[in-house]
């Protein structure tokens, strides 16, 4: 090519370069009818072998690599024998980290179960002894109050005094019967003694759950932890199969039970006493609850 040619050729690119240039930024310094010539653009261009100029590099197609990038990698699972994917750090013992974490977990757990059963074991002391006192008394309308001894005490002073020949005056006794309580003495003694039994059974059962706690914590008498780890696990699974947990959960339970069932047998001996002490008191615990 000549470089008359060259020259003509020139002018064509830069205005296809003005009319992109348009296309992008409408307010670019072209539009404003600058009096910069187009023969100022030097417009790069790249010489074939042949001598022709060609296409510059920006006017090249681009690859979109968008699917590609989006594309998730194929799932391989892992077989015995293969490379690790996440290999087990050189540094330290891997069982020791592992151990750690489930050692803050147990004595956070049982750290709370031995809190929360000692304090019951606390109120069901305390609450035994009370209930205690009423029981001994309200036993008592369970039985005769005049008991065989004395019986046979009047009939001996009885005799004697028709054999001396005296006139004297002699309280005779009822026949013997049958003693049947009051309905009011058996509903009081079943409410109290219900009460005590499960408050009994509370401490019973908190004292054995306490005992468990401390044999599960003890598995730090070996120094290699894979064998803490498996003692531990040994010991949790037994626990969870003995149902330890559930058993814990269910110790408030019957102490509050056997609170219910006191306030009970304290409204019924209310009401058989007064009616109006009764109402107080029952309008006393609803407004408690």
């Amino acid at each position: 090519m000549t470089q008359h040619e060259v020259r003509s050729v020139i002018p064509v690119q830069l205005l296809g370069t003005k009319q992109k240039l348009q296309e992008i930024n409408p307010q670019s310094p072209v539009d404003r009818g600058s009096n910069v010539s187009t023969e100022h653009f030097k417009v790069p261009k790249q010489l074939s072998s042949s001598g022709n100029p060609t296409e510059s590099s920006h006017n090249a197609p681009t690859v979109n690599n968008t699917s590609q990038v989006n594309e998730e990698p194929e799932f391989i699972p892992w077989r015995s024998g293969d490379p690790f994917r996440y290999p087990i750090p050189k540094d330290g013992d891997p069982w020791e980290t592992c151990y750690k974490p489930i050692k803050e977990y147990d004595d956070v757990m049982c750290t709370a179960w031995k809190d929360e059963v000692q304090n019951l074991l606390i109120f069901a002391g305390l609450f035994s002894a009370v209930v205690t006192a009423f029981v001994v008394d309200s036993y008592k309308m369970l039985t005769d109050p005049i008991d065989d001894s004395t019986r046979l005490l009047t009939h001996i002073a009885a005799e004697l005094a028709s054999i001396n020949g005296r006139n004297t005056t002699t309280t005779i006794l009822p026949t013997q019967e049958k003693f049947l309580p009051s309905a009011v003495a058996v509903r009081l003694n079943t409410f109290w003694f219900l009460s005590l039994t499960l408050s009994l059974a509370t401490v019973l059962v908190g004292i054995l759950a306490l005992q468990w706690i401390r044999e599960y914590e003890q598995y730090e008498t070996t120094s290699e932890y894979k064998k803490r780890l498996a003692i531990r696990q040994m010991r949790y699974e037994g626990m969870v199969k003995w149902q330890v947990p559930n058993i814990l959960r269910g110790l408030p339970v019957l102490l509050l039970s056997a609170l219910i069932l006191f306030f009970l047998g304290m409204l019924d001996l209310l009401r058989s006493l007064d009616s109006i002490v009764t109402a107080y008191n029952l309008y006393l615990y609803s407004a408690l609850t």
